[in-house]
C-alpha cells in the first residue's frame, strides 16, 4: 500500500489532473462564449455612448440656433473710445449714430477754506450750546445738532455715521497749503442733478463754497444723438436707443455702428454641420461590413442603421418659414451633399444670406410662433433629443436592450460557472479515488510480482 495521495495523479503515475483540466475546459468552452458576447455587448455600449455624445453635440448647436435670443446679439464698433465705450449693443437695431458729449455728470459738491489742523473748532458758541446744521441732497432734508467745540474731523464723522443720511460724503483734503492745508470737502455720492447738495444752514466758523454746479451749472450729463439733445444724471446711457448701452467718457464726437452679429450665427451653422458630418461618419464607420477584419460593424442590426437615413431626411426639410421665401432649406444657405453623405458649407454663399437676407435666415431657424411654424432649428433639436435622450429614442432602447441582454448573460455564467464547479468538485473526488485505487493496484502487482518471482526462483 502507498499512503495517502496528496496530488491527482502521483499515485497512479498517470495524469490525471491534466485530463481534469482538458475536461473543464471543453465544458468551459459555453461560458466562454457568453462571457465574449459580454465584452462585445460592452463595447457596443460604449460606442452607444460615443454616439449620444455626438448626437448631443448637434442638439446644443441646433437649441441655441432656435432661440430668437441668439439673433439679437449684435457686432458694433465705436470710432472714438476716449468719448465713449460701449456696453453692449445686443437687440439694438443695426444703424450708425453719431454721439456728440457735451459735458460729462458730476457729484455735486462743496468746499470749506483752509484750515490750520483737523481739531481745528468748527463751531464755538459761549451762550448757545448747539446750532442745526441743514442740508438738502435732491428732495430729502437732513438736520443734526452741532455741538459747541466741534472740530473739523468731528463735523466729518457727524456727517458721515448720520443714520439718515441720504448719500452724502464727508471728507478732509489736504491742499498743500503751508498754513492752512485741510479743507472738508461735502459730495454727493451719486452724480446728476437728482443728487444736488443744497446747504441752508452754515456754522459760524466754518465756511463752505459751493465747487461743482456753481452758478447752476448742471449736474446732468448732456450730449446729442443725430442731433436731438439729452441729458442724464449718469454718464451710462441705456435708455435713449433700445438695446444700446453706452459710457460717456469725454466732450467730443464718436460714432456707433451696429450690425448683426453674422459671424456668431455663421460659426453656429459651421458647428451645426461639423456635429453632423461627425454623426454620419461614426454611425457608417460603425454600420458597414469590415474587409479587412472579415466581421460586421459594431452598431449593425442595431437601431442605428437606420440614424444617417433618418437624419438625411431630416436636413432634407422643406418649408416655408416667411413670406418671402428666401430661404425654405439648408441648400439656400450653401450646404450640399457629398457622396458619404456628409454635407459641406459654401461659406461664401452663406456669408451672402447671412448679410442681405438675416432675418429670413433667422426665421428660418426660428419658426413663426404667429403662424404655428416650428422652426429648422427646433425640428432637429426635437429630433436629436427623442433619439439620445428618450425612453423611446434609439439610444435608451438599444442601450437597455443591450443591457438586459449583459444582465441575462451574467446570470447565465454565474449559473453554469456553480454547476461546473460543482461537477468537478465531484469528479476530483471520484479521480482522487481512482488513483488511489490505481495505486493500490499497481502496489498490488509489484508484490505479486515479487512473490512469483520469490516462488520462481525458490524452485529452481
Amino acid at each position: 500500500m502507498s499512503g495517502t495521495i496528496t496530488s491527482l495523479g502521483l499515485g497512479s503515475s498517470i495524469d490525471l489532473q491534466g485530463t481534469l483540466d482538458s475536461l473543464r475546459k471543453l465544458d468551459e468552452e459555453v461560458i466562454t462564449e457568453k462571457e465574449n458576447s459580454v465584452t462585445e455587448l460592452e463595447t457596443k455600449l460604449n460606442e452607444f455612448d460615443v454616439v449620444q455624445g455626438k448626437l448631443l453635440d448637434m442638439k446644443g448647436y441646433a437649441l441655441e440656433l432656435s432661440l430668437e435670443s441668439t439673433y439679437y446679439s449684435r457686432s458694433a464698433t465705436v470710432s472714438d473710445e476716449s468719448v465713449l465705450t460701449l456696453l453692449s449693443p445686443d437687440g439694438a437695431a443695426s444703424q450708425d449714430i453719431t454721439v456728440t458729449v457735451n459735458s460729462l455728470a458730476s457729484k455735486s459738491s462743496w468746499l470749506s477754506a483752509g484750515m490750520a489742523d483737523k481739531g481745528t473748532v468748527v463751531y464755538d458758541a459761549e451762550a448757545e450750546e448747539t446750532t442745526s446744521f441743514v442740508y438738502q441732497l435732491g428732495d430729502t432734508t437732513v438736520t443734526f445738532d452741532v455741538s459747541s467745540g466741534t472740530t473739523l474731523a468731528d463735523l466729518v464723522d457727524i456727517i458721515n455715521d448720520d443714520a439718515d443720511n441720504p448719500g452724502v460724503t464727508a471728507s478732509i483734503v489736504n491742499n498743500g497749503d503751508a498754513d492752512n492745508p485741510y479743507q472738508l470737502v461735502l459730495q454727493a455720492d451719486e452724480t446728476g442733478e437728482g443728487n444736488r447738495i443744497t446747504l441752508f444752514t452754515q456754522l459760524s466758523d466754518l465756511s463752505l463754497t459751493e465747487k461743482n454746479g456753481a452758478n447752476g451749472e448742471s449736474l446732468n450729463a448732456s450730449f446729442s444723438i443725430d442731433g436731438i439733445d439729452y441729458q442724464r444724471q449718469t454718464n451710462t446711457v441705456t435708455d435713449v436707443i433700445a438695446g444700446l448701452r453706452f459710457t460717456l467718457q469725454e466732450p467730443g464726437s464718436s460714432t456707433i455702428s451696429v450690425s448683426n452679429d453674422v459671424e456668431k450665427i455663421k460659426e453656429l451653422i459651421s458647428n451645426l454641420v461639423s456635429a453632423y458630418n461627425d454623426i454620419i461618419t461614426e454611425v457608417t464607420a460603425n454600420s458597414s461590413y469590415d474587409e479587412e477584419e472579415e466581421e460586421l460593424g459594431i452598431l449593425c442590426s442595431t437601431g442605428f442603421d437606420d440614424l444617417p437615413y433618418s437624419m438625411q431626411s431630416l436636413m432634407n426639410t422643406f418649408f416655408n418659414a416667411d413670406e418671402s421665401s428666401t430661404v425654405n432649406s439648408i441648400f439656400d444657405l450653401g450646404l450640399s451633399y457629398e457622396s458619404d453623405g456628409t454635407l459641406t458649407l459654401d461659406e461664401d454663399l452663406l456669408d451672402t444670406m447671412l448679410a442681405e437676407n438675416f432675418d429670413s435666415v433667422a426665421t428660418f431657424f426660428t419658426g413663426d410662433e404667429d403662424n404655428d411654424i416650428d422652426g429648422f432649428a427646433e425640428k432637429i433639436s426635437d429630433f436629436l433629443r427623442n433619439a439620445a435622450t428618450e425612453d423611446e429614442g434609439v439610444w435608451a432602447s438599444e442601450t437597455s436592450l443591450a443591457q438586459q441582454r449583459i444582465n441575462r448573460l451574467e446570470d447565465q455564467i454565474e449559473r453554469d460557472t456553480e454547476r461546473l464547479d460543482k461537477k468537478y468538485e465531484i469528479l476530483t473526488k471520484q479521480f482522487v479515488e481512482l488513483d488511489t485505487y490505481l495505486s493500490e493496484m499497481e502496489s498490488m502487482s509489484e508484490y505479486l510480482t515479487e512473490t512469483f518471482a520469490a516462488i520462481t526462483g525458490n524452485s529452481d
